[in-house]
């Protein structure tokens, strides 16, 4: 057992250098290769602590060798570099690196939920400046002085102002159908003065409301986003009822979104998007380049229940 050094000597011989003047002499550590020395000594520099395996051998022509001999001996170092120690460094390595993998994970959740909270803090002051003024407004419509009713009417066209962004905020569709709806935001998007080419295949099936309001959703925030800021000049939707599912693919002509953007420096639409894809375990899938960026969702059918079971059959067996 030898204590663990920078540099350790091992000597071969009886030190009768003189009777053994032409001899040569070559070692291999823990069954590496030969090294040839020129005298009987041994030096290793930096020897980990464990068990090791010393061979040598000598030769007088340096052809015929003889047959190695051997030894063994055990290094002992510090505790900090021993075989227990290195474990015990790892173990703390992993806990780390997964104490910090989860607090990141939580620190993510957690800004989702401000994101969440904050939005439906901003809607609530927005109702009640509306509420306010609605109130106002009809209460000045009741009288009977042509100047407090055209008060009262700037109040109810403030409110109407204030309820529009909150209305499309989150892309609302509303009691609307989902066709009605896409109407109306091919519409709007055509206000950009860019080309618009909206291509609805529902057939006759009865889609759930709560599904319908999430396509809409989908489609709305793709396509103002492509109309605000992608700088292209045309924009495709496709929507189209499959066997048992619906299928969304929105295209653009304009420049493209970088994968870096989409996962750290993304928006509300990319946002809401990503929310709607998971709540119906489905994925959101973007191809972006130059030449623009698609989106594509496969969202699992899903008819009104209040519909004939016997219908609803229909439309699942048939597209």
């Amino acid at each position: 057992e030898i204590a663990q050094a920078n540099w350790m000597d091992i000597a071969l011989t009886d030190y009768n250098f003189y009777a053994e003047s032409y001899v040569k002499y070559q070692y291999r550590l823990n069954n590496s290769h030969w090294h040839t020395i020129p005298t009987p000594l041994i030096q290793l520099n930096g020897v980990v602590s464990g068990e090791h395996l010393i061979e040598y051998r000598k030769s007088n022509n340096d052809v015929d060798w003889t047959e190695p001999k051997q030894f063994s001996f055990k290094v002992t170092g510090p505790w900090y570099n021993s075989d227990a120690a290195m474990l015990v460094y790892t173990l703390i390595a992993s806990v780390l690196i997964l104490f910090i993998v989860i607090f990141s994970w939580r620190w993510v959740l957690s800004f989702h939920r401000v994101f969440r909270s904050y939005q439906k803090q901003v809607q609530q002051e927005g109702l009640r400046s509306v509420l306010w003024n609605l109130k106002s407004g009809l209460e000045l419509c009741s009288s009977n002085d042509t100047t407090f009713v055209t008060e009262g009417l700037v109040k109810l066209n403030e409110a109407a102002d204030a309820l529009l962004p909150i209305a499309n905020s989150h892309a609302s569709l509303g009691k609307q159908s989902l066709s009605e709806g896409l109407m109306s935001l091919e519409f709007t998007c055509k206000g950009y003065g860019k080309s618009c080419d909206f291509e609805i295949t529902l057939g006759n099936a009865y889609l759930d409301h709560s599904l319908e309001c999430d396509i809409y959703s989908v489609i709305s925030h793709a396509s103002i986003n492509a109309m605000e800021h992608s700088k292209g000049t045309k924009l495709s939707v496709f929507v189209n009822k499959m066997r048992s599912s619906v299928n969304i693919e929105i295209i653009d002509d304009g420049v493209g979104m970088g994968i870096v953007n989409r996962t750290v420096n993304f928006g509300l639409g990319h946002y809401v998007i990503k929310r709607i894809a998971k709540a119906h375990n489905t994925k959101a899938k973007w191809k972006s380049s130059k030449k623009g960026t698609s989106l594509k969702i496969e969202f699992p059918l899903k008819l009104k229940s209040e519909m004939p079971k016997s219908i609803r059959d229909m439309f699942t067996e048939t597209e």
